[in-house]
């Protein structure tokens, strides 16, 4: 951890009790973007079966009294006008999962993202925030009487998870597939095979959607800028998605996806990162399609 800085570690559900601190919370993430390799604000799928753990420094350098307990630390901060930076977030949705023979409470991360230490000024980077963050969710989840915790982790971060207990689980070994972590009750095999069939459901419906978006983009462009659309694609597996993404921030934008193909090489723009990026695009402009993601993250 850097010299002097301390953060403050916190849990709350994510409901209509705490849309302000949300609020809050969210714009500080975003006025930090440029220091996160993965950026995907919560506001974009929170509810009330979720829970958020937050990491976050006080830049007064206030510490948080004892007495104050956990759920209202960050409360407490914005009740005395505390600004906070926010150098990580987990999300963590609640289930209950009933089968003919077995039931689960199932406890599902759908991510966790920290500041990167070549993104910020090495004087202001803590070390050990997703470790940290882990560990929080984990008593929490304890507390909460969860049977398991389940996540699906990018390749490049297996071995991080594996270092905190989690294995390959429900019938998934390849790279990028589920792992978990037993509390007091395996997953079923019932349950196993229901979230592979549902996977494989959403894996189909994610191509085609995508497939969708990107001739919807392609469309728009030139055929100068086609070709490079599709040089930039054979060099990164990732910049489809990256494209669309942007596209669809807002509204859709067809400038947004011309800024990122001219300036790939300008590594400190804000367009750039987005090679660094890997989010899932929310298609604004189809219900049913939002309704596939959003159906897979809560019943995952």
């Amino acid at each position: 951890m850097a010299s002097g800085i301390q953060l403050v570690y916190d849990v709350f559900k994510c409901d209509q009790t705490h849309q302000e601190l949300i609020a809050y919370l969210t714009s500080r993430a975003i006025t930090d973007s440029s220091q996160f390799k993965d950026i995907y604000p919560w506001r974009q799928h929170c509810d009330k079966m979720q829970y958020l753990y937050i990491a976050a420094r006080v830049l007064d350098g206030t510490i948080i009294p004892a007495d104050i307990p956990e759920g209202s630390k960050l409360i407490w901060c914005i009740a005395n006008k505390k600004e906070l930076s926010v150098y990580g977030w987990m999300v963590v949705t609640m289930e209950e999962w009933k089968g003919v023979r077995h039931s689960r409470k199932i406890a599902y991360v759908n991510e966790l993202t920290t500041k990167q230490a070549e993104l910020m000024p090495p004087s202001e980077y803590v070390k050990g925030i997703g470790s940290h963050l882990i560990r929080l969710m984990e008593d929490h989840m304890k507390r909460l009487d969860i049977d398991f915790i389940k996540l699906l982790p990018l390749p490049n971060v297996i071995g991080f998870y594996k270092k905190m207990g989690y294995r390959h689980c429900l019938g998934f070994k390849k790279k990028g597939k589920f792992m978990c972590k037993i509390f007091n009750k395996k997953p079923s095999r019932a349950y196993s095979s229901y979230i592979h069939k549902l996977k494989l459901e959403h894996e189909k419906a994610e191509k085609q959607d995508l497939e969708e978006g990107i001739a919807e983009i392609k469309s728009q462009l030139s055929p100068e800028e086609n070709e490079l659309f599709d040089a930039e694609m054979k060099k990164d597996e990732g910049f489809a998605m990256n494209a669309l993404f942007f596209y669809l921030a807002e509204e859709p934008d067809i400038q947004a996806v011309r800024d990122l193909l001219y300036n790939q090489d300008d590594k400190q723009g804000r367009r750039s990162k987005a090679k660094k990026r890997r989010v899932k695009a929310t298609f604004k402009k189809s219900s049913v399609k939002r309704n596939r993601i959003a159906a897979f993250k809560k019943n995952c």
